[in-house]
This record gives C-alpha cells, sequence and structure tokens, in this order.
C-alpha cells in the first residue's frame, strides 16, 4: 500500500482519578497491567500504580479507551 499523506498522530493516553489520594494523572497502555480474572464470573481487569500514594489501582477493559484498548491487543 502507498501512503498519499499521513495522518494525524493518534495519543493513546487516558486520564484517571486515583481512587485513593485523588491525583489526576494520564496513563498510557504501558502502565497498564493485565490482571487475568477466572471467567465468566471474575472478568479480567487492568492495573495501575499511582506515582503519588503508590497503591494500586483496577480498570475494568470497558473503563479503557478505544485508543488504549487497540495498544492493548497489538
Amino acid at each position: 500500500m502507498k501512503v498519499i499523506q499521513e495522518g494525524k498522530e493518534i495519543k493513546s493516553t487516558m486520564r484517571v482519578t486515583c481512587k485513593t489520594c485523588k491525583a489526576e494523572l494520564e496513563i498510557q497502555a504501558g502502565d497498564l497491567k493485565k490482571n487475568p480474572g477466572e471467567q465468566p464470573f471474575y472478568p479480567t481487569t487492568y492495573s495501575y500504580k499511582c506515582p503519588c500514594c503508590l497503591r494500586t489501582n483496577y480498570l475494568g477493559y470497558s473503563d479503557l479507551t478505544e485508543e488504549i484498548r487497540f495498544e492493548l491487543n497489538n
């Protein structure tokens, strides 16, 4: 395939708020750790560690932006 004109850069980041200290953070797919669940009762979750309070926060797959999901699946 030949690229005639390159498209805009897609930012695969999303903003989250730490549930413990309420810090507002911008995370990327590389900041997330996959925590496989036991299907179907416990679905897969993703976690990140807050750099302010060092607590682990969890997100469900449906909580992630489309761009983050794309990065995680590739």
